[in-house]
């Protein structure tokens, strides 16, 4: 591994480089995710309904909004679940008229078995950095993800952008140094 001293990189590249690392960590992120969905069967909605999940039991209506799903195409995906043993139905203890789908040991195991190997190897890495290191790791990844969200958003409600700086809606993208042009057309 070549170690380079951050302090000599100019501040554009160095803004490119963590533009470029963020994207390679979320590329990487779901090469491992359909790997796992592979490996176990499960599609992406599966799975990411089983991460959700894994926060804690939630109900199908709140599931059917993490997941971007139409509430009959989230009965269905938890029925396929249920069938599979990763996740079962039980009545809310605060309001028995509600039902909260809730991840079974089935789910645990599985998590264990993959992510949670990538969260022991993650765990040795950052054990590296110090506490003002880690603040700065949590800051950044809170930004991103709230980057992320607000992008989201955007695609959803058709502005396609999250706000720039200027806070116009596909003005200058306060994201854009993570963002990947739109692809060209195909060369022939």
């Amino acid at each position: 591994m070549i170690e380079v001293k951050m302090s000599s990189i100019p501040e554009p590249e160095l803004v490119e480089a963590v533009g470029r690392l963020v994207m390679r960590f979320q590329d990487s992120s779901q090469k491992f995710d359909a790997e796992v969905g592979r490996l176990y069967g499960l599609n992406p909605a599966e799975l990411h309904c089983l991460s959700f999940l894994s926060q804690a039991p939630r109900p199908a209506n709140a599931i059917a909004r993490e997941v971007r799903l139409t509430p009959a195409a989230v009965t269905a995906l938890v029925d396929r679940l249920e069938r599979r043993g990763y996740v079962r139905r039980r009545a809310d203890p605060d309001d028995r008229r509600k039902v909260l789908v809730t991840p079974t040991a089935m789910t645990a195991a599985l998590a264990a078995a993959t992510y949670g190997l990538v969260a022991e190897a993650g765990a040795k890495v950052l054990s590296k950095y110090g506490d003002a290191e880690l603040r700065v790791l949590v800051r950044l990844l809170s930004d991103v993800i709230a980057v992320q969200e607000d992008a989201i958003a955007g695609l959803a409600n058709g502005t396609k952008a999250p706000a720039g700086d200027d806070g116009q809606p596909g003005g200058p993208p306060d994201w854009q140094w993570f963002s990947r042009p739109p692809p060209g057309p195909e060369k022939a």
